[in-house]
């Protein structure tokens, strides 16, 4: 989502097991010029590329999983902002 407060951000989310998930939220500022990638496509691959980082800490013994009821709780505040139609876009 593109913001009118001028950042674009996005989400990414993995299920691992039962209720748990794996979840990232990226942020990046647009600079409103064009480089051939939108900063929304972009803060989509970062929130990607970081769920990539905390699925090796997973492995690797860390406390990363979020339960479902956090997933939720998050993306619903993520809808009431969007409600408030403070975005330029969603893709």
């Amino acid at each position: 989502m593109a913001w009118k407060d001028g950042w674009a951000e996005a989400r990414a989310w993995l299920h691992i097991k039962e209720d748990l998930y794996l979840y990232r939220r990226a942020k990046v500022r647009t600079f409103r010029f064009d480089c051939g990638l939108g900063p929304t496509e972009l803060a989509e691959d970062v929130a990607v590329a970081d769920i990539g980082i905390d699925l090796r800490r997973y492995l690797l013994g860390e406390a990363v999983l979020k339960r479902r009821r956090q997933l939720a709780d998050m993306l619903d505040k993520v809808r009431a902002r969007a409600a408030d139609r403070v975005f330029l876009h969603a893709r």
